[in-house]
């Protein structure tokens, strides 16, 4: 939870409220955070959860509240037949194909570049750049 708040705030965020509460029978915590006329508010079950989808709605990370430091590379396999997304952050080593109606390979490849492209551009603390695999 901590490092969650501790990147909120390197990135001008601060606290505005916190608290504890019953939602819907369940038991909830809520954290507000501004900067400068920015206001965002969220519940989580954890801290951490609701930390998280702030951290999410500040665009701080790509995608629900993970954080993948990349760099998002493209590639093809090692048949050359099939081309994929990358993360290299060595927390997830996440890899994602590409399937759909290209052209063929080369198109997926294109892709998968642009993808990475994208990805490498999120408004994220750990963003770096695009790179091909070695």
């Amino acid at each position: 939870m901590q490092e969650i708040l501790d990147s909120l705030r390197s990135a001008g965020w601060s606290v505005l409220g916190h608290h504890d509460e019953v939602v819907d029978g369940r038991s909830t915590t809520y954290w507000k955070m501004e900067k400068g006329n920015h206001v965002i508010g969220a519940h989580g079950d954890t801290d951490a959860e609701a930390l998280s989808r702030i951290r999410h709605k500040a665009g701080l990370t790509p995608v629900l509240g993970i954080d993948d430091a990349g760099p998002w590379t493209a590639g093809l396999d090692a048949a050359g037949k099939r081309a994929f997304l990358q993360s290299e952050d060595f927390s997830h080593d996440a890899r994602l194909y590409v399937s759909g109606n290209f052209g063929g390979v080369d198109d997926e490849l294109e892709y998968a570049r642009a993808l990475a492209l994208r990805m490498n551009a999120m408004p994220s603390p750990m963003a770096r750049t695009v790179g091909e695999p070695g």
